[in-house]
């Protein structure tokens, strides 16, 4: 739903039990990664099709075959194409690829909008492949755009409750004029329970991936086994995002966010799944800041010096431990505490050579480091990020705009919004995005 999550919300409480996905407040880039998983449901279900000598979807079904079939509805489905740019050209080739083949596949298309201002291109593309069509009172631009070029019978419906259904894609022969029923809420309750009812008596206890893009991701109660490095919920269909974990122990850390909720949720699933990995001895924390309370329960001490950090690293070096160190509030440094993080003529600038040594050495040794800052422009003002950035092959952006995106990631990228995270490897061009999770409810 691309309508501000008015149409789509009483489907997602009480859930409506056979939706697979239930999305309000939807944006282009979850719509994308949700019809790109579509996509990849054809694609596997061609592969086995081929595997079973099998044409089709109904084919299948009639040999004995089990296969759900899918229904895509999308509100407001033009939302897709405004911007005319990447999304609405990936929106463009998935919608198309849908229509012509998904029925194959068992996957269909239901498209709804209330106007076709600025997509007619597209609309013309993808009708050739959506044979049943229904206009409401229109006018005759659109009725020959919805339904065909020959087609006006749409500007000449009483609206409401009048429609035009056209089975025979578009053409006026195929023209039936119907009324259409009010949905009205007392009516979608009663439905919805009868849906419900039925799933119980089915003992169908499943329950939608239900996604409001105004939240984050609620924090998993139990990290899943073996789930590599946590970064948060895929966009799609759900699931976790995450990183096989020799990636995510093959250089440092660096997490930039200006949403502090979606940057300490974050913080916590990378450190949470990279403990209960097995694969650090030891956690520690040295704040800059005062926002990090929320790992205290997580790592094994806090150090209030550098010094005295730096001096613990170098006894445990000795000693075969994997330490990991988590250094938060970097954007929060002051002259006291890290002589400006190494801009600042204080003797103190030492430590930070120390710290910046460490750093760049870490991906061959046994420490590894996550460095949290929550302002990108105060972290560049603190820090020679020409020198600190090549120790971070590993870098996670949340809410930053194009522009300090882009120097942060090393190449031209889109706003990052609130409710999104960007993880790339630098090392080999490699990024996901992905919904970052809210702290665990006995932290928030």
């Amino acid at each position: 739903d691309f309508k501000q999550g008015v149409e789509f919300t009483r489907y997602a409480e009480p859930a409506l039990p056979h939706a697979e996905i239930v999305s309000v407040e939807t944006d282009r880039e979850l719509g994308v990664h949700v019809l790109a998983d579509y996509r990849r449901i054809c694609e596997d279900r061609g592969r086995l099709f081929r595997r079973e000598g099998v044409a089709s979807f109904s084919e299948f079904r009639d040999r004995g075959g089990s296969m759900p079939r899918h229904i895509i509805l999308i509100d407001e489905f033009q939302v897709l194409f405004e911007g005319a740019d990447s999304r609405a050209a990936a929106a463009s080739d998935l919608l198309d690829y849908l229509a012509r083949q998904g029925r194959a596949y068992g996957v269909h298309l239901v498209l709804c909008t209330q106007t076709l201002r600025g997509i007619h291109q597209f609309v013309r593309a993808l009708s050739a492949n959506l044979g049943v069509r229904i206009a409401l009172a229109c006018g005759d631009e659109d009725s020959r755009l919805v339904l065909s070029e020959r087609n006006p019978a749409a500007k000449n419906l009483s609206s409401p409750p009048e429609a035009v259904l056209n089975l025979d894609h578009g053409e006026t022969s195929g023209n039936l004029i119907l009324s259409v029923p009010l949905a009205a809420p007392e009516s979608l309750d009663q439905h919805q329970d009868n849906l419900r009812s039925l799933a119980n008596r089915a003992g169908w206890d499943k329950k939608p991936f239900v996604h409001d893009g105004k939240k984050l991701s609620t924090f998993p109660d139990a990290l899943p086994a073996d789930c590599g490095l946590l970064l948060g919920e895929r966009l799609g269909l759900g699931g976790f995002e995450s990183l096989p974990m020799h990636d995510g122990l093959k250089s440092n850390i660096l997490l930039v966010g200006q949403n502090p909720l979606a940057l300490a949720g974050t913080a916590m699933s990378i450190i949470t799944s990279l403990q209960e990995s097995g694969s650090v001895d030891a956690c520690h924390l040295l704040d800059f800041g005062e926002d990090s309370s929320y790992l205290e329960t997580v790592v094994d001490r806090r150090y209030e010096r550098l010094d005295d950090l730096l001096d613990q690293l170098d006894e445990t070096e000795q000693s075969g431990q994997t330490t990991l160190v988590v250094l938060a509030g970097m954007d929060q440094a002051d002259g006291q505490t890290a002589s400006g993080l190494g801009i600042s003529k204080n003797p103190e600038v030492a430590l930070w050579d120390r710290l910046v040594e460490r750093l760049l050495e870490s991906p061959s040794g046994r420490c590894r480091f996550v460095a949290i800052s929550s302002s990108w422009q105060r972290f560049t003002r603190r820090v020679d990020t020409r020198k600190l950035l090549p120790a971070f092959d590993l870098r996670i952006a949340n809410n930053l705009s194009a522009d300090d995106a882009s120097v942060l990631i090393g190449k031209r990228t889109p706003v990052i919004m609130a409710e999104r995270g960007l993880f790339i490897d630098c090392s080999r061009d490699h990024e996901i995005r992905f919904r970052p999770f809210a702290l665990p409810r006995n932290t928030a």
